[in-house]
C-alpha cells in the first residue's frame, strides 16, 4: 500500500521555533485528513503530529486507494494561542511551512514589501524613520485589521482568519493602497481595492465564503413551513404550530393565535 507523508515546519520571524503542540485536527473536531472524493475521514480528528527536530514535524498515514487528493487542517498551539491551517495535497510527500505571527494582523510589512517592492515602499514612507516610522506602520495595520473585521466577523470568526491566505492577501492589497494613498498615488491600487470591497460586501451579505475559513454557527432562529395570511393586518407571516418545537426566544414575538403562530415580518 502507497503512503503520504504531511511535513510541517514551524517559523517565527524566519526561524525554526518549536510549538506547544500540533495536531491533525478542523474547528469542529470532524476530521484530521479526508479525501476529497468522498470526504471520508482517513486520519481522525486530535491525531497528534510527532515532533522529528527542532520546528520540524511529519505524520505518515496509509493511502486507501493510490492517487487521492486529500483535505486537511493543522491546528497549532502556540503559546496558549492556537492557529488553524487549511491545506490540500495529492501529493505523496508535502512540507508545510507553518509561520506564527509575531504580532496578530492580517498583514504585515513583509507582505506589502513583497507586492509593492522595497524601492516603492521606501519611496513612499522616506519622510518617516525611527519610532514614527513604526507608529505609521502601526496605524496602517489596525486600521486594515478593523476594516476586515468590519465585513466578515458577522459570518466569521475574526481570531481564526490570521493564518488564512485569502485574507492576508486581500488585507495586504489594503494596506499597499494606503500607502499608495499617502505617496500621493491614489490611482495606484484603486481598482485593486475597489475589487476587494466588492468581496468584502458579498461576504457580509452571505453570497459568498472564505476559502478555507469556518464560518460562524447561525445562532437566530428559523422558520419552515410557513404561510402568509394576509387577512391578519398585524404579522402576516405565520408558522403552523404543530410544525413548531414552540421554543421562545428573546425578543421574538411569538404570539399563540390558536392554531398559528406568528412573527414579525
Amino acid at each position: 500500500m502507497s503512503e503520504t507523508t504531511l511535513s510541517f515546519t514551524a517559523k517565527i520571524n524566519g526561524s525554526l521555533v518549536d510549538v506547544t503542540s500540533i495536531t491533525l485536527d478542523d474547528q469542529h473536531d470532524d476530521f484530521g485528513v479526508r479525501r476529497l472524493d468522498t470526504l471520508d475521514t482517513v486520519v481522525a480528528a486530535g491525531t497528534t503530529v510527532p515532533r522529528l527536530s527542532l520546528g520540524t514535524y511529519a505524520y505518515t498515514f496509509t493511502d486507501p486507494e493510490p492517487g487521492l487528493t486529500y483535505e486537511y487542517t493543522v491546528k497549532v498551539v502556540y503559546n496558549t494561542v492556537t492557529y488553524y491551517f487549511n491545506r490540500r495535497t495529492s501529493s505523496p510527500d508535502v512540507t508545510n511551512l507553518i509561520t506564527i505571527p509575531t504580532t496578530e494582523h492580517y498583514t504585515s510589512q513583509a507582505e506589502v514589501y513583497r507586492l509593492m517592492g522595497e524601492y516603492a515602499v521606501e519611496l513612499m514612507t522616506d519622510d518617516y524613520s525611527g519610532d514614527d516610522k513604526g507608529y505609521m506602520w502601526s496605524d496602517f495595520l489596525y486600521d486594515v485589521d478593523e476594516t476586515i473585521k468590519m465585513y466578515v466577523m458577522q459570518h466569521y470568526d475574526p481570531a481564526t482568519l490570521y493564518t488564512v491566505d485569502w485574507v492576508r492577501r486581500r488585507a495586504t492589497i489594503l494596506c499597499c493602497n494606503l500607502l499608495s494613498q499617502r505617496g500621493g498615488n491614489a490611482e495606484l491600487y484603486h481598482s485593486r481595492t475597489e475589487r476587494v470591497y466588492e468581496e468584502l460586501n458579498s461576504l457580509r451579505a452571505g453570497h459568498h465564503r472564505i476559502p478555507g475559513a469556518t464560518v460562524r454557527h447561525w445562532m437566530g432562529p428559523a422558520w419552515r413551513n410557513y404561510q402568509v395570511q394576509n387577512r391578519f393586518w398585524y404579522h402576516p407571516s405565520r408558522v403552523e404550530s404543530s410544525k413548531s418545537n414552540k421554543q421562545q426566544y428573546p425578543n421574538q414575538d411569538n404570539a399563540i393565535e390558536g392554531y398559528m403562530y406568528t412573527f414579525g415580518v
